[in-house]
């Protein structure tokens, strides 16, 4: 999906009917090495997963949590996923960074419109076990969690 309006034909014309109380968007790749060296298409592939998705897919959902807390005073939760490497400037990370900065401001941007009605936040988190990190990162220490955990932690913020 490249555009909002295949977003919400997609999923927002399913989901329409529902009542969404946790939307989680949680997705990203990442590319390691000089910007200036990456294949454009490998370029468009991470800024499409790690940013647009989550712009696009809150743009579709967000109105029917608003909704929902407007007709049921029931409040909803939105949860961005970020990374470390949003606070730190990383050589050979420097486009992952940048979405991860995007989805930051972008989490903190809608909090503030809908302050009160939707709890909005962006995890970031350090290093996660995942398949993102499984070359180099597979298993717990002082600086490293499990999936498991980090949900853990996101849902103990959230409200």
């Amino acid at each position: 999906m490249f555009t909002i309006d295949e977003y919400h034909k997609t999923i927002g014309d399913k989901i329409a009917n529902l009542d969404v109380a946790i939307l989680v968007l949680n997705a990203g790749i990442g590319l390691n090495g000089a910007f200036y060296e990456f294949n454009d298409s490998h370029i468009q592939a991470l800024m499409q997963i790690n940013a647009n998705q989550v712009c696009y897919l809150s743009k579709v959902v967000l109105p029917q949590l608003v909704k929902r807390f407007e007709e049921k005073k029931v409040k909803s939760a939105v949860l961005m996923t970020s990374s470390i490497a949003a606070e730190i400037p990383l050589s050979g990370m420097t486009i992952y960074s940048a979405t991860k900065v995007f989805v930051n401001f972008l989490a903190d941007g809608l909090f503030i419109e809908h302050r009160n009605k939707i709890d909005i936040m962006s995890y970031t988190a350090g290093f996660v076990i995942t398949k993102l990190t499984a070359d180099w990162k597979r298993e717990v220490d002082y600086e490293t969690i499990t999936a498991k955990r980090a949900a853990e932690i996101c849902f103990r913020d959230l409200g």
